[in-house]
């Protein structure tokens, strides 16, 4: 089974709610919030320098290389862009779905819990909203939307809020 390990780095999408949601899927599936990067789609590459030493594998979701890195790592992709897909679909370790949202193939991908528990049908429907940013029908015990929180914080900060709030499964 895929899961991040203390040598997997993240590089997603930067300023934009889908990367904040790969970086949290990342985060619940076991990965080190140091080694998540926020990348411009314009330049998501990564130079051997830019991740910690002992990196092993560099995970780019909702957003791909130009170019893929040849510094001895392994390199996986998880997109929903079709630019990227026509690209690089026939490389190895490459997960393309243009039908659903990038923290959601993350997801998928890492075999996040799809059913069994309260907690784990509360995790996808906040996915699936990221996905459609469809955050409007979530709120907080103040009534203030998911959506509305979005805009008013920076990426770090509502990754925080979805990692500390304890009843973000919940709305």
């Amino acid at each position: 089974m895929l899961k991040p390990t203390e040598h997997t780095v993240l590089v997603t999408h930067r300023g934009c709610l889908d990367g904040t949601g790969c970086a949290w899927v990342f985060l619940l599936a076991g990965g080190l919030r140091s080694n998540i990067i926020f990348a411009s789609p314009n330049d998501p590459g990564l130079h051997s320098p830019c991740v910690p030493l002992g990196t092993t594998e560099v995970w780019y979701a909702d957003i791909c290389p130009k170019s893929f890195p040849n510094w001895g790592v392994t390199v996986r992709v998880f997109d929903h862009h079709i630019s990227n897909q026509r690209k690089h679909d026939a490389r190895p370790n490459c997960v393309f779905d243009m039908d659903v949202c990038g923290c959601e193939i993350l997801a998928e991908q890492l075999k996040m819990p799809l059913f069994g528990s309260t907690s784990a049908m509360h995790l996808w429907n906040v996915v699936t909203a990221i996905g459609h940013y469809d955050l409007g029908r979530f709120t907080d015990e103040n009534g203030l939307f998911m959506a509305d929180l979005a805009s008013a914080h920076t990426q770090d900060e509502m990754l925080d809020l979805l990692l500390t709030r304890e009843d973000i499964l919940e709305w």
